[in-house]
């Protein structure tokens, strides 16, 4: 690497942790940063806050103007911000970010909080490419419910899943009826998921899920006849190996991963989490 890559790789991430990071999560979000230096940051946000803080951090990381603007922010493309008339440099596109999170109740031992998040950290990095997100829920009955997901994986209309997670918990907390009995319901649903060889594999799974979860989803209310919005995304969100690409071979694996990606979901719609 030559001094000049070096310098501006620093120069990148120092911006990052000093500036850009701390304006995403304590203006935009009611979070505060915790510890934050080079490309390692750690922060606690409010859960109505949580999945949209995520997102904006990793659009912000290369650059991204997805990431949001305000009256002092402004990105310029190619991986540069103004904030507050002063030029930031940013990774770029071909930057990769891993990202763990953690819900616990504000009762937790902080040890175990801590000790939950340092393992969704290592999931991201290991199950989801190094380019990845995961997620822990800590239920204070004892379960937990986790989700790993690349932040380049799209569902049927390429919406990525952050942003169907996101709008999967929306609607969920605009429908309280069905969202107390979604991830409960689900996870029954699918208790006599065939295996996937039986199903012809990738697309005949996919037809399967979508048309099972389409027929539940409008009994509850959550879609509209011939609109499998939600199904159709977790059908295909909930076969793609986050790392591979393929379909998972074992009918067990496909089950808990939609069971906690809309367990999780459920849990973020909940109005008495905010």
């Amino acid at each position: 690497m030559s001094p000049g890559r070096h310098i501006a790789i620093s120069s990148a991430l120092n911006d990052f942790s000093s500036v850009i990071a701390r304006w995403i999560v304590e203006e935009r979000h009611a979070g505060r940063v915790l510890y934050a230096g080079g490309d390692d940051l750690m922060a606690m946000l409010p859960t109505t806050d949580l999945l949209s803080a995520m997102r904006a951090l990793r659009l912000a990381y290369s650059g991204d103007a997805g990431a949001g603007e305000d009256g002092d922010t402004h990105w310029l493309g190619s991986g540069f911000v103004r904030r507050k008339g002063r030029i930031h440099l940013c990774m770029g596109g071909r930057a990769t970010a891993s990202m763990g999170a953690v819900v616990v109740h504000h009762q937790t031992p902080l040890l175990a909080a801590l000790e939950e998040l340092r393992a969704a950290e290592k999931r991201a990095k290991n199950e989801g490419g190094r380019d990845a997100f995961s997620l822990s829920v800590l239920k204070r009955s004892g379960g937990a419910l986790r989700h790993t997901a690349s932040w380049s994986s799209a569902a049927e209309d390429n919406a990525d899943e952050m942003t169907v997670l996101r709008e999967l918990a929306k609607d969920l907390r605009e429908n309280p009826e069905a969202s107390r009995r979604a991830a409960y319901n689900v996870e029954n649903w699918l208790t006599d998921l065939p295996e996937p060889a039986s199903l012809g594999g990738g697309d005949g799974v996919r037809e399967y899920l979508e048309a099972v979860l389409h027929h539940q989803f409008q009994r509850q209310g959550l879609e509209d006849k011939g609109q499998p919005i939600h199904s159709r995304r977790l059908a295909k969100l909930g076969t793609r190996d986050p790392v591979s690409d393929e379909t998972p071979q074992e009918a067990k694996a496909i089950r808990e991963r939609i069971a906690n990606l809309t367990g999780i979901a459920e849990f973020f719609a909940r109005e008495t989490r905010s």
